[in-house]
């Protein structure tokens, strides 16, 4: 479904130019600095010093004239539910609040499609050291499984906390793209980036969180493992 008529959270274009009311322009002309000058006889005495030449940062648009933003118009909003939002969550108005639910869905997306894959590759292969490790949801039950969950915890919160960081000037989940699978498409806009592809990997997110409830709710029900649901040896 094409989605270049929707937003995408964090993107710059020039509808938009300013989406967090916090942008980092900067523009050649006289620099305002306000400082106290002491006068011996009377005290401190306010004073404003003009300096040409010197670069000013750009004020943020006032809230007033910024757009009023309405999650509605953000990318992800797809047939056949649309804009799916029974409980709420998604405030019009509230453009830092939806950037944080859209991170975790971005990521959890992310996770979720790893994991399923995770599923999958266990009942055939394990790493050295974890081949007695049950496949599925109990591998952490075990005590291999359990120093296994806490080193990939510890990796994952290292690449959370120092690598991989939200940036707010960034589009959600933008963390580059290194095999070149959509970062270097231009959209209409001539920004960099395919909303295309990013939608993509919101549906394949969504998908893939829904998948791995299923297989896990599977496996307590039957017993079996992922590829054992598909009746596959």
């Amino acid at each position: 479904v094409p989605q270049s008529g929707l937003e995408d959270i964090g993107e710059t274009n020039e509808d938009d130019p300013d989406p967090f009311g916090m942008e980092e322009g900067w523009r050649e002309e006289y620099f305002m600095e306000s400082m106290s000058l002491l006068n011996p006889d009377k005290g401190g005495v306010q004073g404003e010093y003009v300096v040409p030449g010197l670069p000013r940062p750009k004020p943020p648009v006032p809230v007033d004239q910024r757009p009023v933003f309405d999650p509605k118009n953000q990318i992800g909003n797809l047939p056949p539910l649309g804009f799916f939002d029974p409980l709420g969550f998604s405030e019009v108005g509230n453009r830092y609040e939806f950037r944080k639910l859209r991170v975790a869905e971005f990521k959890h997306g992310r996770v979720a499609m790893m994991a399923n894959l995770g599923f999958l590759v266990q009942h055939y292969w394990h790493w050295p050291g974890f081949a007695g490790v049950p496949n599925g949801i109990w591998a952490p039950f075990t005590v291999p499984g359990a120093i296994g969950l806490g080193v990939l915890t510890a990796i994952c919160g290292f690449f959370e906390l120092v690598l991989w960081r939200d940036n707010p000037m960034k589009r959600v989940g933008d963390f580059g793209d290194p095999l070149f699978f959509g970062f270097g498409v231009p959209t209409e806009t001539g920004v960099s980036g395919s909303k295309e592809m990013r939608v993509m990997e919101l549906s394949n997110g969504r998908l893939a969180m829904i998948t791995a409830l299923g297989i896990m709710g599977a496996e307590l029900a039957t017993g079996k493992d992922a590829i054992q649901q598909l009746g596959l040896p």
